[in-house]
């Protein structure tokens, strides 16, 4: 890509990025307008380079902003993001030179989605969490304290402390039990030393997976996960098949899914819900945003390992939500809408399969 007298070359890596794990971008910067006839384009070395990740359906998350680091080749430099999920991204390079008015570019990044076939040669994601109860074993039906602290990979000890939003909160924390038969959205409050805190009661004993959408400063967002068991009856298990009916009414809330409940694997689509009030049909008034959008869509696949949280577009259609979701490989996942009117949050659930 060439900028006024600038050539920026971006190399990635030979079989692509994906979300999940720590990809290294390397781009090549060089001045067109010194040329040497042996050596081609003089490098441009020695520059400040800041580079900045987007998605551009979903300006709402959290951005990617690192300062590119140099290379060991003159006028190479490189970064190291981690995508929580797979996508079309975008790269923006603004370039300050010793000499010269500064410059920037922007380039698209396509995103595959997670590859469990490729753990043997993936760098692991930059980010952890850890995950503490109190007390230590929960019991189901008796409220427990929850604590997440968040680490970079290579930091045994230090916690992070400094976090960009994502729709009004520092971390969205969901709680699914194994068998998708239970959902909790909350959101810990960070105490001093970066350690969060939330009561939570789980309904009933068994193993519980826990998601974390959480964006440590400038690393954009990120989706970290960790299991926990509680004691006590199991309960009934849900059992997770295909439905036929599309539309569930919570309180005063009836959602309907618009949108077919079969969508392709790794393709970003999208998803309407019909929002109607339950007792007269109409589109309902109250509405409110919900954590600083239109709503939110969480869902998580049979495997209960899988996680998306998708936001909705902004386009301002009287009863009706779209959200742009990606379901990254094919299989029934559990999804739940939620919507917020007159103070109340409202869940509904349905089924999607990816194929």
């Amino acid at each position: 890509m060439q900028t006024g007298n600038y050539e920026i070359s971006v190399r990635l890596p030979p079989d692509g990025l994906h979300a999940g794990e720590e990809s290294e971008i390397e781009f090549h910067i060089a001045d067109m307008s010194q040329v040497d006839p042996v050596l081609g384009p003089t490098p441009l070395i020695r520059s400040d380079v800041e580079a900045t990740i987007s998605m551009p359906t979903m300006p709402g998350m959290p951005r990617f902003r690192e300062k590119a680091h140099v290379e060991g080749v003159p006028g190479d430099y490189g970064i190291h993001p981690t995508f929580a999920h797979g996508g079309e991204f975008e790269l923006l390079l603004v370039v300050k030179p010793l000499s010269g008015k500064p410059f920037s570019a922007t380039m698209p990044l396509p995103v595959g989605d997670v590859q469990s076939a490729r753990n043997h040669k993936r760098v692991p994601p930059a980010f952890r969490m850890e995950l503490a109860s109190v007390p230590k074993s929960p019991k189901a039906g008796e409220p427990a304290v929850l604590q997440l602290t968040f680490r970079r990979r290579e930091s045994a000890k230090e916690a992070l402390t400094d976090f960009d939003a994502a729709h009004e909160r520092l971390v969205h924390l969901i709680v699914v039990r194994d068998d998708l038969g239970t959902f909790a959205h909350i959101h810990p409050d960070m105490k001093p030393g970066g350690v969060f805190r939330v009561s939570y009661t789980f309904p009933t004993g068994g193993e519980y997976h826990l998601f974390a959408d959480v964006a440590p400063k400038g690393a954009g967002s990120q989706i970290l996960s960790i299991s926990i068991k509680a004691s006590g009856k199991a309960g009934e298990r849900f059992t997770l098949v295909e439905a036929p009916a599309n539309s569930t009414t919570d309180g005063d809330l009836a959602v309907t899914l618009r949108s077919s409940g079969t969508i392709p694997a790794a393709k970003t689509l999208p998803v309407t819900f019909q929002l109607k009030d339950a007792i007269t049909g109409k589109p309902p008034v109250g509405m409110e945003r919900y954590l600083g959008a239109k709503g939110h869509l969480l869902m998580v696949g049979q495997d209960a390992t899988t996680f998306v949280h998708s936001h909705p577009d902004e386009t301002d259609t009287p009863g009706q939500v779209t959200f742009l979701t990606r379901l990254p490989k094919p299989g029934l996942y559990r999804a739940w809408a939620q919507f917020q009117r007159n103070g109340v949050v409202h869940t509904a659930s349905f089924i999607l399969r990816a194929e």
